[in-house]
């Protein structure tokens, strides 16, 4: 995403720079206007769904949306819902990233949003989801990699490595809490009858296979600079990776630098989603010790 946003600027810069002196304003005012657009573009489309938790009464549920950066304006997304044999949407407009969370070390809920709630149709029980956002029209999706996400239980979620225990404990109990107060309840509608998922491993997260070592930079070493570098990997649904940027800086820019490159010519696993193959992201992480 970030290397496209990239590659759209470079586009539009050879242009401007071969076209008379009397087109120049012109075009740099419209090199501004790509900029911004795209660069809003790049912000929505780091969106992902931080969680989604059932409360109260069954089919009832919270969700809640992060963001690696933060969105200075509202954005509308999609999401999509799935229950064992049915989609259904769940429109969440006006979504703003304001409020940073614990994310020392799972740098992909830097920033969340507020929590909505919402009832399925029937009660029916939602098993996994993702998230798009949708375009300045309202209704057209903006292209990303698209988020997924399997829902999973209280007793799954403290079974998960710590560090991500801790934060989706901590927001999840929130928005039960906020819950029993009452609030406001939005309606998930059906979409249409799907298959259940009928392989042997319906869901799994995108998986190093082979780690490159990081290349230790010889003035960082010499000077005894040490860190931890998290990289936020771009896979494609072979597990090839597009792109890579650095989510936690290990405050060196060398080091950042290494920890790029060995995560860019590392060996991914994608990730699974209802049986098939998907792109995704991964953390990358990148220890400098001596």
């Amino acid at each position: 995403m970030l290397a496209q946003f990239f590659a759209t600027i470079v586009r539009l810069a050879r242009k401007c720079f071969v076209i008379p002196y009397v087109a120049t304003i012109s075009c740099l005012t419209l090199l501004g206007v790509i900029v911004s657009s795209a660069a809003a573009e790049a912000d929505v489309c780091s969106t992902t769904i931080a969680f989604v938790a059932p409360v109260g009464t069954p089919g009832t549920y919270a969700i809640e949306l992060a963001n690696l950066l933060r969105t200075t304006a509202p954005n509308d997304f999609r999401v999509t819902l799935f229950s064992a044999n049915a989609s259904y949407e769940l429109r969440l407009d006006s979504q703003l990233f304001s409020r940073k969370v614990d994310a020392a070390v799972v740098p992909t809920l830097s920033w969340v949003s507020a929590a909505t709630y919402f009832e399925m149709p029937g009660g029916a029980a939602v098993e996994s989801a993702y998230v798009e956002p949708l375009g300045a029209d309202g209704a057209s999706t903006i292209p990303c990699v698209y988020n997924h996400y399997l829902v999973q239980s209280r007793a799954e979620t403290i079974a998960l490595p710590y560090y991500k225990q801790r934060t989706l404990l901590a927001e999840s109990d929130a928005a039960t809490v906020h819950y029993s107060k009452g609030v406001q309840l939005e309606h998930a509608t059906f979409r249409a009858d799907v298959s259940p998922p009928d392989c042997k491993q319906p869901y799994a997260e995108p998986k190093l296979l082979r780690a490159n070592p990081p290349t230790y930079p010889e003035l960082a070493r010499r000077d005894g600079v040490t860190g931890m570098a998290q990289v936020l990997v771009e896979l494609d649904n072979t597990g090839k990776p597009l792109s890579a940027a650095v989510a936690k800086s290990a405050n060196n820019n060398d080091l950042d630098s290494a920890a790029e490159l060995a995560a860019l010519t590392s060996t991914y696993a994608p990730q699974l989603f209802r049986c098939q193959a998907i792109a995704g992201d991964y953390v990358f992480r990148a220890q400098f010790e001596r």
